[in-house]
């Protein structure tokens, strides 16, 4: 009991401590992870957790690790290890882009299917995949190189705009996104076009990034805030457009030019805060109400640290925990309270009650209630709302 008493008078210092320095969790190649090269990160609409590595796709349930990789003579696994980019369709499929090409993943059946031919059919295409994005009313965009954009839903509703139409740059889209607008295609070139999602016409053009020659072609990543921000990065720089005020933030591109170092990954956390993860120099925290930066580096000397300073991958889950994949040490964690109790991953701890001398009852924000042995370090009971209790014993 005095264990658990001990625990409750520390719930408010811990609570003082996470506010002065940021603490991680990690998962490695130790932990069950295929390969520490983690190139994307995504959680599913059943909670589950997927990294794309260099050797694998991997499926996380807070726990364990499952692990899919290409199988020699065997046409429904992946055709490739180098896992891109990992998006979920409302209907539960998946698109997983490998270093071959994007292949459709039955998550259900475990099954990878790389032959795309007869889907991109019945869009009207005859091309392969590019880029592909989910949008948040569940729309599926697909852009083919030289053909244009295409948009289904569940409705079978198919929607196209065309490149020749509108004269786009003859090469690949580099990524994706959403903004209050429409749908944002970001070329290689680094134009950035708007698409209206109902009426599948072009609402508006940049060409504020485009590096000199339309001919010149650049890995270009994309990342829209929740204040209608669009961040544009990649070896070149970062700019940032307010849709709200119509204007580039010249102090962001000013920032970021000539230097050696450069983006790889951003991401917003539950604060709003924006977070940069670099090529060699760790990961930059903005504030976006001051414009100062917080910078956080690998410390060898805690194990409580950023694990890399070369981050490929940021991902902010719908539980307010910020995800990061290295280069070469996995992935590191954090979350505003994953370090109340030395609890590991089981969600956003709000309160506590003891239970016995070694056992306690945890309230959280995301994940139900648990009972926690302290001894053994592990939930020996899980109770969803309106569920009976798991038993994990």
């Amino acid at each position: 009991m005095r264990r658990i008493y001990t625990l409750l008078a520390l719930f408010f210092l811990l609570l003082g401590l996470h506010a002065q320095s940021l603490m991680f969790k990690h998962l490695e190649v130790s932990d069950g992870l295929s390969n520490n090269s983690v190139r994307c990160i995504y959680k599913d609409s059943e909670g589950l957790m997927w990294f794309g590595t260099l050797a694998g796709l991997n499926c996380y349930d807070g726990y364990t690790f499952k692990v899919f990789t290409h199988q020699e003579n065997n046409p429904n696994s992946l055709p490739d290890n180098y896992i891109e980019n990992i998006v979920e369709q409302p209907d539960g499929m998946f698109w997983i882009k490998t270093a071959k090409g994007y292949v459709l993943f039955d998550k259900a059946k475990e099954v990878f299917q790389s032959d795309l031919t007869p889907f991109m059919t019945s869009l009207g295409s005859k091309g392969n995949p590019g880029n592909v994005f989910v949008d948040s009313a569940g729309n599926v965009w697909i852009y083919v190189v030289g053909e244009g954009c295409y948009r289904y839903n569940r409705q079978k509703e198919i929607g196209y705009v065309s490149c020749q139409k509108y004269n786009f740059p003859p090469s690949d889209v580099s990524d994706m996104a959403e903004c209050k607008d429409g749908i944002l295609l970001l070329y290689d070139t680094g134009l950035l076009v708007c698409i209206d999602r109902d009426k599948m016409n072009v609402k508006w053009i940049k060409k504020e990034v485009q590096q000199g020659s339309p001919q010149v072609r650049i890995d270009f990543s994309l990342f829209v805030d929740r204040e209608d921000c669009i961040w544009i990065y990649g070896i070149e720089g970062v700019w940032a457009y307010d849709l709200r005020t119509g204007k580039w933030n010249e102090e962001v591109t000013a920032r970021w030019k000539n230097r050696s170092d450069f983006v790889h990954t951003i991401t917003q956390d539950a604060r709003g805060r924006i977070w940069m993860g670099k090529d060699y120099s760790g990961i930059d925290i903005l504030e976006k109400s001051t414009w100062k930066i917080r910078s956080v580096v690998a410390d060898k000397d805690t194990d409580r640290g950023l694990s890399h300073n070369t981050v490929y991958t940021l991902y902010t889950d719908r539980d307010g925990i910020v995800w990061a994949g290295t280069y070469k040490k996995g992935i590191s964690y954090y979350g505003e309270s994953i370090f109340k109790f030395d609890i590991d991953y089981v969600g956003d701890v709000t309160s506590i009650e003891a239970e016995g001398e070694d056992r306690a009852w945890l309230g959280t924000n995301d994940n139900g209630v648990l009972l926690w042995n302290f001894s053994l370090r592990r939930v020996e009971k899980h109770f969803e709302l309106g569920e009976a209790p798991v038993s994990h014993s």
